[in-house]
């Protein structure tokens, strides 16, 4: 599951003309896998040309129309430290390179009501259906690495319970290692109650059980698979204590440490995980929470925006500050996520604005899951930040196309297929 409410992609309606898209939909995906090509003859001179001066210090010579931007930025004293080192084995001769990734978090049955209209307090609605299906951030983020061709192994917590057989045999069908998945006598699964309304919009109630149990005490025990891994991913689903043992013994044995920090109950401990921390991915709701600056009630796209004196205010700029908050307080690279305005890099190779793909988004449960997990395959594997983006916010938008939270995740070549089909603005 995900705490993420707005679209990840603009809806149709409602869309602002200021903000570039990428128009998307089954069919153009479709196409683009089977080479079949692009049906829609968009007549915009824009769309295949590549307008954009971006600056990129990584020297990527991606010569993309979508509109990225990106500035150079002061490089933080802490960014001379040892970096982890990206990946550079392959499966076999041209094979795809493959990054490893331990993922220590929430393990959840997700039970999902979807209703015309979320009810407000006090209210009662009836709802037009309801499913049962695998969630949790730390599981979905699992499956999804493995479905972007990560090997994955799962640390957490679940009840000796049906849920928890069901939710161990769904990760294992999906390619994710589940030998440090300790099952727990005293307490139950953990459960998220989710209501999805017809615009895709949700709100989610977390009864946490098992992963609350989760202890440093369960990392020491996994250090061996740990030790194995180029990364380690957390959230905020099971105690900081917890993630903070995780992170320390990671950067103990050199690993990229990413953590998603939802939710923050308490911004004060998240900032203490912050020195053995190398990305942060929070949702723009978390980014607020963690530095004060008002990045959800920023108004606007990704285009330049009017402001009192008739000049134009730089893009994204509240979530910009937020990213650069964050990375004073320690952390070296910073990505913040905000649904249908896209997401933003902050980071010694400088400040990138990259915009969401347009969809009619149907439910964002997983979409931020799928995001942190694109991200860290693609910035493992060694892909420029620019072009880990792009990944992280295709596989976003897809998820956002799809009911449920796991089943929801797209495949590694859905992200190949829709980052490789024509662009044109809307």
């Amino acid at each position: 599951m995900s705490d993420d409410t707005g679209g990840w992609g603009r809806n149709r309606q409602g869309e602002s003309a200021a903000t570039r898209h990428v128009r998307y939909d089954e069919r153009q995906l479709h196409k683009a896998a089977t080479g079949g090509g692009n049906s829609d003859n968009d007549s915009d001179s824009n769309s295949n040309s590549n307008s954009d001066s971006d600056s990129d210090s990584d020297s990527d010579s991606n010569s993309d129309s979508r509109s990225d931007t990106q500035q150079p930025v002061a490089t933080c004293s802490s960014d001379a430290q040892r970096e982890p080192t990206r990946v550079t084995r392959v499966t076999g001769k041209g094979g795809p390179l493959v990054s490893r990734i331990a993922v220590v978090g929430s393990i959840n049955m997700d039970l999902v009501a979807t209703v015309e209209a979320l009810p407000r307090q006090g209210e009662t609605v009836t709802g037009t259906s309801f499913r049962q299906m695998p969630g949790g951030k730390g599981a979905n983020q699992a499956v999804a690495a493995a479905k972007m061709g990560a090997t994955v192994v799962m640390v957490g917590r679940i009840g000796a319970d049906a849920f928890g057989d069901t939710l161990l045999t769904n990760l294992a069908a999906n390619s994710v290692e589940t030998g440090q998945v300790l099952r727990d006598g005293r307490h139950p699964t953990g459960v998220a109650l989710i209501t999805v309304d017809r615009f895709g919009h949700n709100t989610i109630v977390v009864c946490p059980g098992a992963n609350a149990a989760c202890s440093p005490d369960d990392i020491d025990s996994a250090e061996d698979a740990i030790a194995k891994v180029d990364a380690v991913i957390a959230q905020l689903e099971v105690p900081v204590a917890t993630v903070s043992r995780t992170f320390s013994l990671a950067r103990a044995h050199g690993k990229l440490t990413v953590l998603n920090p939802a939710p923050v109950a308490d911004p004060a401990s998240v900032k203490a995980l912050f020195q053995h921390m190398d990305i942060i991915i929070p949702n723009e709701l978390e980014a607020e929470a963690l530095t004060g600056v008002p990045v959800a009630h920023e108004a606007g796209g990704f285009g330049a925006a009017t402001v009192a004196d008739g000049s134009e205010a730089a893009p994204a700029a509240a979530a910009l500050e937020a990213a650069r908050q964050l990375r004073a307080l320690g952390a070296k690279r910073v990505v913040i996520t905000l649904g249908e305005r896209g997401a933003v890099f902050v980071g010694p190779e400088g400040e990138i604005v990259t915009p969401a793909f347009r969809v009619q988004a149907v439910d964002t449960t997983a979409a931020g899951d799928a995001f942190v997990a694109a991200f860290t395959v693609a910035w493992i594997e060694g892909m420029p930040p620019r072009e880990c983006m792009r990944w992280a916010c295709a596989a976003g938008a897809i998820a956002a196309t799809r009911p449920g939270a796991q089943p929801s995740l797209p495949a590694r070549h859905e992200v190949e297929a829709l980052l490789s089909a024509p662009a044109y603005l809307t």
